[in-house]
């Protein structure tokens, strides 16, 4: 029905979003509502990172993890690493582990699509990220 629907979205729409997030108890639940419902909208228009952006600054864990997660598919598929990064960028000291797991994941597939973009963003944060994401990622190339 989103998907369907998805011309007519209003900002208002993300607030009850939101709200979904508010009764996620697992890390597979979270994602399922990022990627499959979020996720498509934000694949086919960039505007609506600036709302996840927001997110990334929430109390709550499960928001700041479907950031991440809402931008994933326009990485993947759109190869806009640029997009994922900035989502990034806010959440690169966070120290829950959900989100750690999500930053990996994005990170990699990021380093996958656009590698000398992701690199360069590394390498910004290299000894100022959470460790848990050093030790995660694959060594960067050329980078001791």
């Amino acid at each position: 029905m989103v998907a369907a629907l998805t011309r007519r979205l209003e900002p208002a729409y993300w607030d009850e979003f939101k709200s979904w997030l508010r009764g996620v108890r697992t890390a597979d639940h979270c994602d399922l509502l990022a990627t499959a419902i979020l996720g498509p909208l934000v694949k086919r228009d960039r505007t609506w990172c600036r709302v996840l952006k927001h997110w990334t600054l929430s109390k709550n864990v499960w928001e700041r993890r479907a950031a991440v997660g809402a931008v994933f598919l326009r990485v993947h598929h759109m190869g806009d690493a640029e997009a994922g990064l900035g989502i990034c960028e806010p959440l690169m000291r966070d120290r829950a582990p959900q989100v750690q797991e999500a930053l990996v994941t994005l990170l990699r597939e990021s380093l996958a699509v656009a590698p000398d973009e992701t690199q360069s963003f590394l390498i910004r944060w290299r000894g100022k990220a959470h460790p848990a994401l050093g030790k995660a990622l694959p060594p960067l190339k050329g980078v001791r």
